[in-house]
Protein backbone atom coordinates (compact mmCIF):
# COMPACT_ATOMS: atom_id res chain seq x y z
CA UNK A 1 0.00 0.00 0.00
CA UNK A 2 2.84 2.45 0.68
CA UNK A 3 4.70 2.05 -2.76
CA UNK A 4 1.83 3.21 -4.55
CA UNK A 5 1.26 6.48 -2.72
CA UNK A 6 5.15 7.16 -2.71
CA UNK A 7 4.91 6.56 -6.35
CA UNK A 8 1.80 9.03 -6.92
CA UNK A 9 3.78 11.62 -4.54
CA UNK A 10 6.89 11.35 -6.28
CA UNK A 11 4.80 11.58 -10.18
CA UNK A 12 2.60 14.57 -8.02
CA UNK A 13 5.82 16.24 -6.90
CA UNK A 14 8.32 16.16 -9.34
CA UNK A 15 7.99 19.04 -11.37
CA UNK A 16 8.61 20.95 -8.02
CA UNK A 17 11.79 19.83 -7.32
CA UNK A 18 13.03 18.47 -11.30
CA UNK A 19 11.63 21.91 -13.13
CA UNK A 20 13.78 22.78 -16.11
CA UNK A 21 15.59 25.25 -17.23
CA UNK A 22 17.69 26.87 -20.13
CA UNK A 23 20.83 25.87 -19.42
CA UNK A 24 23.87 24.65 -21.44
CA UNK A 25 23.22 21.61 -24.32
CA UNK A 26 20.25 20.05 -21.81
CA UNK A 27 17.45 20.43 -19.07
CA UNK A 28 18.83 22.44 -15.58
CA UNK A 29 17.92 20.43 -12.49
CA UNK A 30 19.94 23.10 -10.40
CA UNK A 31 20.20 26.41 -9.77
CA UNK A 32 18.56 29.01 -7.80
CA UNK A 33 14.70 28.81 -9.79
CA UNK A 34 14.59 25.03 -9.08
CA UNK A 35 13.71 22.55 -6.28
CA UNK A 36 17.32 21.82 -6.31
CA UNK A 37 19.28 24.57 -5.59
CA UNK A 38 22.99 23.22 -5.06
CA UNK A 39 25.01 19.85 -6.54
CA UNK A 40 28.45 19.05 -5.58
CA UNK A 41 29.26 15.68 -6.33
CA UNK A 42 31.27 15.31 -2.88
CA UNK A 43 29.09 17.42 -0.67
CA UNK A 44 25.41 16.50 -1.87
CA UNK A 45 22.78 18.57 -2.94
CA UNK A 46 20.82 21.26 -1.36
CA UNK A 47 16.85 21.40 -1.94
CA UNK A 48 14.79 24.25 -1.56
CA UNK A 49 13.08 24.36 2.10
CA UNK A 50 9.15 24.25 0.29
CA UNK A 51 10.61 20.66 -1.52
CA UNK A 52 11.61 19.39 1.85
CA UNK A 53 8.20 20.62 3.20
CA UNK A 54 5.90 19.54 0.46
CA UNK A 55 8.07 15.93 0.42
CA UNK A 56 7.38 15.72 4.43
CA UNK A 57 10.97 15.33 5.10
CA UNK A 58 11.13 14.43 8.57
CA UNK A 59 14.79 14.37 10.22
CA UNK A 60 16.37 13.70 13.37
CA UNK A 61 19.49 15.24 15.11
CA UNK A 62 22.46 12.90 15.77
CA UNK A 63 23.97 13.19 19.35
CA UNK A 64 27.11 11.87 20.58
CA UNK A 65 27.96 8.78 18.89
CA UNK A 66 29.58 6.60 18.14
CA UNK A 67 26.80 4.30 17.97
CA UNK A 68 23.15 5.94 17.22
CA UNK A 69 19.74 4.74 17.89
CA UNK A 70 17.81 5.43 14.59
CA UNK A 71 14.05 4.14 13.55
CA UNK A 72 14.61 1.54 10.59
CA UNK A 73 12.49 3.92 8.42
CA UNK A 74 15.83 6.11 8.25
CA UNK A 75 17.83 2.75 6.69
CA UNK A 76 18.25 2.82 2.61
CA UNK A 77 20.03 -0.29 1.16
CA UNK A 78 21.48 0.40 -1.98
CA UNK A 79 22.63 -2.57 -3.57
CA UNK A 80 24.92 -4.96 -0.86
CA UNK A 81 25.50 -1.33 1.20
CA UNK A 82 23.08 0.35 3.99
CA UNK A 83 22.76 3.97 3.57
CA UNK A 84 21.00 6.84 5.60
CA UNK A 85 20.75 10.32 4.24
CA UNK A 86 22.75 12.76 6.27
CA UNK A 87 22.07 16.48 6.04
CA UNK A 88 25.05 18.66 7.16
CA UNK A 89 24.95 22.28 6.70
CA UNK A 90 22.22 22.39 4.33
CA UNK A 91 23.74 19.35 2.20
CA UNK A 92 22.04 15.90 2.02
CA UNK A 93 24.17 13.00 0.92
CA UNK A 94 24.16 9.15 1.35
CA UNK A 95 26.44 7.80 3.57
CA UNK A 96 27.08 4.02 4.33
CA UNK A 97 26.30 2.42 7.36
CA UNK A 98 26.89 -0.67 9.62
CA UNK A 99 24.01 -1.76 11.38
CA UNK A 100 25.50 -3.24 15.23
CA UNK A 101 21.70 -4.40 15.96
CA UNK A 102 18.28 -3.80 14.58
CA UNK A 103 14.93 -4.58 15.73
CA UNK A 104 11.76 -4.07 14.36
CA UNK A 105 11.64 -0.36 14.96
CA UNK A 106 15.00 0.47 15.46
CA UNK A 107 18.34 0.20 14.45
CA UNK A 108 21.92 0.80 16.57
CA UNK A 109 24.13 1.93 13.86
CA UNK A 110 27.87 3.52 13.06
CA UNK A 111 29.57 4.61 10.07
CA UNK A 112 32.68 7.06 10.10
CA UNK A 113 30.66 9.30 7.61
CA UNK A 114 28.41 10.54 10.67
CA UNK A 115 29.05 12.84 13.51
CA UNK A 116 27.12 14.67 16.69
CA UNK A 117 25.29 16.98 14.78
CA UNK A 118 24.49 15.58 11.56
CA UNK A 119 20.50 15.09 10.53
CA UNK A 120 19.25 12.01 9.17
CA UNK A 121 16.30 11.97 7.02
CA UNK A 122 13.38 9.77 8.63
CA UNK A 123 11.02 10.18 6.73
CA UNK A 124 11.25 11.09 2.94
CA UNK A 125 14.11 9.04 2.66
CA UNK A 126 13.15 7.71 -0.73
CA UNK A 127 12.32 10.79 -2.13
CA UNK A 128 16.10 11.92 -1.63
CA UNK A 129 17.75 8.92 -2.78
CA UNK A 130 16.18 9.21 -5.82
CA UNK A 131 17.18 13.05 -6.15
CA UNK A 132 20.57 11.69 -4.97
CA UNK A 133 20.39 9.04 -8.00
CA UNK A 134 19.24 11.09 -10.83
CA UNK A 135 21.64 13.98 -10.05
CA UNK A 136 24.53 11.31 -10.00
CA UNK A 137 23.64 8.35 -11.92
CA UNK A 138 24.14 4.88 -11.32
CA UNK A 139 27.42 5.72 -9.49
CA UNK A 140 25.67 6.77 -6.75
CA UNK A 141 24.77 3.47 -5.33
CA UNK A 142 28.50 2.81 -5.51
CA UNK A 143 30.53 5.97 -4.27
CA UNK A 144 33.04 6.32 -1.61
CA UNK A 145 32.81 9.07 0.65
Amino acid sequence: MKTPIFLLLICSFAPLVFAHGDEGAGPSRVGPDQGILKFDEHEGFVLRPSAEENFAIQKSRLKAGPIWTIPVSALVYSGLEVQVMRQREGSWQSVDVEIVRKTKVSAEIRSAGLAAGDELAIQGIGFLKIIEQSLMGPAADHHDH
